[in-house]
């Protein structure tokens, strides 16, 4: 879908949703990344590989996730949300390497 008018509709506007602006939803106020800075090796699995699950603060919602700091020998497996808070990464990583996973959280929304 592709807009090319900043004409407002009768009906038809999106600036607002139940009331709320977009900025009331998520902004850089309640949003949070955790992990960056805290390498570590991840738990060794049977088949050679470390994974790392990184998890936001209970409650929260979980936007997005990934490795990081990995050293260029390594290789990223698998890279997913594991459940609603969780972000799990495995690899198979070159020697020595500590990594880690970083998460970005938001805090829940609640209503005044």
């Amino acid at each position: 879908m592709r807009v090319n008018s900043s004409t407002q509709v009768a009906g038809l506007n999106v600036d607002q949703l139940d009331g709320r602006t977009a900025s009331e939803f998520v902004t850089s106020n309640n949003t949070y990344t955790l992990g960056s800075g805290q390498e570590e090796l991840g738990t060794l699995l049977r088949d050679s590989t470390r994974v790392i699950n990184k998890r936001c603060d209970g409650g929260d919602e979980l936007l997005s996730g990934g490795p990081a700091s990995a050293e260029p020998g390594s290789k990223v497996l698998n890279s997913y949300p594991s459940d609603a808070i969780t972000w799990t990464t495995r690899i198979k990583p070159a020697a020595g390497d500590n990594w880690t996973v970083v998460v970005l959280c938001a805090d829940t929304f609640q209503a005044p």
